[in-house]
């Protein structure tokens, strides 16, 4: 199946314009939040090691993100998604 570029280029920037769109709201309008967690819908995350992490780390105007080199979906049997 080949990818037509252009769409997939036109989609990656209008999700980097509105990533950048919440950041700015943030920015503006969330003066007192210590820390936003931003994830997918469909993604099981640890609470605790999180708020542990947020507790830990934290360092004003900062952005920490991961990349998971080598992972797949985890499909469940008969499951449409």
């Amino acid at each position: 199946m080949k990818r037509n570029r252009c769409s997939t280029s036109l989609y990656e920037f209008t999700t980097m314009v509105q990533q950048l769109a919440e950041l700015r709201y943030l920015a503006s309008s969330c003066e007192n939040v210590k820390a936003v967690v931003k994830l997918d819908d469909d993604v099981g995350w640890n609470v605790k090691r999180t708020a542990q992490f947020i507790k830990n780390n934290l360092t004003a105007n900062e952005i920490y993100c991961a990349r998971r080199a080598n992972h797949t979906p985890i499909y469940g049997k008969g499951s449409k998604w």
